[in-house]
């Protein structure tokens, strides 16, 4: 350190630094800083304890300095630093999120054959292979789903953000007012109320998104924004102005206490992607058939506080009857089943995304009609509307070519012959199907297939066997065979398998194999036999 800090200042290195001892050696090297404002890199650490040996020799006096620690281990960029706090930001981002964002600021463009989305998804990418984004979340697949910037580069992009009047971040601790003047975007950490004061600012922002998990007075005057990201923010009302920002391309309303949109939503032509997840809003207004130019509308709701119903864990958005003239729509997750609409379905031919749910057996041929005429689906959810109901899934000749999800919940009669041909397949999800068929031979050969989830998918089962196949299978889950006395995974199954899941299994009892880490539950009985696994993690719940 003391031979790298003396050349900035042009000052001669000491000549008998061999010969100090390291209490010496700190006493220099705090002789030197005293006074001055610096920033020390300290990269690729891979000791806290190197904290310990330095911290006393690096003073401060309250001049803003800075110490970046970089590292390739966990445990040291969890370690807590003490007094020197090490530039810290986890804020996850999805990457479907970041890609609508940059979609509506219009910062992508089509090219060649590509969607928007597709390039976007190209320019994520990049940013991740550059280091630029850390990924800290992958699908079954191994595409990125979740994200956030390495603290370092996230300091750079704030400080060039604010020099380039790209971005202004308001957390409270001053006015920005002058400072953002000119800025187009706008962050807001704190409290809004003081906002009505930005007037100058404000009548000129292109995007205003809300990181404040309180009840906020949100500012006006926003006629030409473009984003409008309120996600988690509990609001219970939308100002009446929103029906003005006739610009706007990105409303995010998810996780806010919203219960109703307004009657004339339509008149915002320009709306690209409107995000209702987990909101108080349960219909849709019929003016949403007016926004021609909408390609995602997600409106799925959790039941946080159910029964444990199988069918009213999700539920999906009572939408209009002519919701279908959105013929640009990609993604329409989830809507509920109405009469008609199936028979409708097959007009948007856009469509990568749809989710289902109340669907009735009465709708389900319709349905297949429409799935067979969807062939760039990649995302299929369809939920039935109580255990009574039968999935009809079989009547579909064949499955959409790029079908990468697929997720049903409902009595199988039979497997769907066409399980065998979904090559793109990357998670499989069935949930009550309570098939008296092997479901096993079907699926066992998808080259894809990276996650598979099975609850109460088999009928008086004592015996679960993966004989072959599954080679890229990385994460099982087996939930609710109460008949369940054995799983056999024969030797060379599963290659890839991380992760291995049982729940609600109340028959098993799991031996420990020399290859494979169990976590084991005292209350379970019984016996089973697991032969030989790779490398694998299984966590084993019992029921309450």
């Amino acid at each position: 350190m003391i031979k790298k800090f003396y050349p900035v200042t042009k000052e001669a290195v000491p000549l008998d630094l061999s010969s100090k001892s390291h209490k010496e050696l700190l006493e220099m090297i705090s002789n030197y800083l005293k006074s001055k404002r610096y920033v020390i890199v300290l990269d690729d650490v891979w000791s806290y304890n190197l904290w310990y040996d330095i911290s006393v020799s690096l003073s401060d006096e309250g001049k803003g300095s800075w110490v970046i620690l970089t590292t390739r281990m966990k445990d040291v960029a969890s370690f807590n630093f003490g007094v020197k706090r090490h530039i810290h930001q986890d804020y996850p981002i999805r990457r479907k999120r970041l890609i609508r964002l940059w979609m509506a600021e219009g910062f992508v463009g089509k090219r060649d054959r590509l969607t928007v989305e597709e390039v976007a998804d190209g320019y994520l990418m990049d940013l991740v292979c550059r280091s630029m984004l850390q990924v800290i979340w992958r699908n079954p697949s191994g595409r990125p789903k979740e994200c956030k910037m390495h603290d370092l580069v996230r300091e750079i992009a704030l400080s060039k953000s604010e020099t380039e009047k790209f971005c202004v971040v308001y957390d409270g601790k001053e006015d920005k007012e002058e400072s953002g003047t000119g800025a187009r975007r706008l962050s807001i950490q704190t409290n809004g109320g003081e906002f009505q004061s930005w007037k100058g600012m404000l009548q000129q922002l292109r995007s205003l998104l809300v990181f404040y998990d309180d009840e906020i007075s949100l500012p006006r005057g926003l006629r030409l924004l473009k984003v409008f990201d309120l996600q988690d923010v509990p609001i219970e009302k939308l100002p009446n102005e929103l029906v003005d920002l006739f610009n706007l391309r990105y409303l995010n309303l998810k996780r806010t206490k919203v219960k109703e949109l307004p009657k004339s939503i339509g008149r915002l032509c320009n709306l690209e992607t409107l995000d209702i997840r987990d909101s108080k809003i349960q219909v849709l207004p019929t003016g949403i058939t007016r926004l021609k130019k909408l390609r995602h509308l997600i409106m799925y709701r959790y039941n946080k506080h159910g029964d444990g119903n199988q069918f009213d864990y999700v539920y999906g958005t009572a939408a209009p009857a002519n919701i279908c003239k959105l013929t640009n729509l990609q993604v329409l997750a989830c809507v509920e089943a109405e009469s008609d609409l199936m028979k409708r379905v097959r007009n948007m031919t856009q469509l990568k995304r749809i989710g289902i749910t109340k669907l009735r057996e009465a709708d389900e041929v319709d349905l297949c009609i429409a799935i067979q005429k969807v062939n760039l689906l990649h995302y299929l959810f369809v939920m039935v509307s109580d255990e009574n109901e039968c999935l009809q899934m079989d009547k579909l000749s064949s499955a959409p070519p790029y079908l990468k999800k697929l997720i049903l919940v409902g009595k199988l009669e039979k497997v769907p012959r066409w399980f065998h041909s979904l090559q793109n397949l990357t998670l499989l999800y069935l949930h009550w199907s309570r098939l008296e068929e092997d479901l096993l031979p079907y699926i066992q050969e998808l080259p894809s297939l990276g996650k598979l989830t099975l609850i109460n998918s088999r009928e008086g089962r004592q015996q679960l066997c993966f004989s072959i196949g599954f080679p890229k299978l990385r994460d099982l889950h087996l939930g609710n065979f109460p008949q369940l006395h054995e799983i056999i995974i024969e030797k060379g199954v599963m290659p890839s398998l991380q992760e291995f899941w049982i729940s609600k299994c109340i028959q098993l009892k799991v031996k420990q194999t020399t290859k494979l880490r169990i976590q084991l539950s005292k209350s379970l009985t019984s016996t089973t036999i697991i032969q030989t696994l790779p490398f694998a993690i299984l966590r084993i719940f019992h029921p309450r």
